[in-house]
């Protein structure tokens, strides 16, 4: 009988009984996030709470923000395969708003280059991790390729309106997460997802005015196309 391996959810059941009480409230607040969606009915009532819960990112000092973002993504990977199917359109929403409101944040404050690091760092370990490593340090630790797979879809679209105030280089470097997976992502399946991410017309636009000798996206998508038919190695952003 085929077994169903799940994420070893044991350092997050530590956040919960931690001494330090940042870790242990941003642990908390995660899980009753998860079962106050769990049991909203209707798309609007829905709708508006997903979003209240999201703008709770815009009130965290930076301190909290880290640990509060990677609790709410290791409890999303770790209840990811027991939502019901008729429950989860709303857990989509969820993500997608979560990814939206922590672009907004790290654009409220300014792009903060710690802070910046600190965040893709949380999302390379859990939602856009390769499926070759460990969660948590937790070896054969799982992400659902569920959740990776969305995070992916709304990775673009949670960066719109945010992209003009960016510092110099600061797409690239929240797209290298997607590159990463494109390269080293563990299925076939997964790197191709990457990819058409990395084709969305929208890093074209929004790199044209950065890259006047035409790279960019446009670039991106070429070495897309060659690294899908042979070996060389992924370019990133053009020059």
């Amino acid at each position: 009988m085929a077994s169903t391996t799940t994420p070893d959810l044991s350092p997050f059941l530590k956040s919960l009984v931690s001494s330090d009480r940042p870790t242990r409230d941003a642990a908390l607040t995660s899980l009753q996030t998860f079962y106050c969606v769990f049991h909203t009915d209707r798309p609007l009532p829905q709708q508006r709470l997903c979003r209240s819960l999201t703008s709770l990112l815009q009130t965290l000092p930076e301190d909290t923000f880290l640990g509060f973002v990677r609790a709410f993504w290791i409890t999303m990977a770790g209840q990811w395969s027991a939502i019901p199917g008729l429950r989860l359109d709303k857990y989509l929403l969820l993500c997608r708003c979560y990814v939206q409101g922590a672009f907004q944040c790290l654009a409220m404050k300014g792009w903060e280059e710690g802070l910046v690091e600190g965040y893709l760092r949380v999302v390379e370990e859990v939602p856009l991790s390769t499926g070759m490593e460990a969660v948590d340090g937790n070896v054969g630790a799982k992400v659902p390729d569920g959740l990776r797979y969305h995070v992916l879809d709304v990775w673009v679209d949670g960066l719109e309106g945010q992209e003009e105030g960016m510092p110099e280089g600061m797409l690239e470097r929240v797209m290298r997460l997607v590159q990463r997976l494109a390269r080293e992502g563990k299925t076939k399946v997964l790197r191709q997802r990457a990819k058409e991410a990395l084709r969305d017309e929208r890093l074209q636009q929004w790199t044209v005015g950065a890259s006047a000798a035409g790279g960019g996206a446009e670039v991106i998508q070429d070495k897309c196309d060659q690294n899908e038919t042979g070996d060389e190695e992924w370019g990133g952003f053009g020059d």
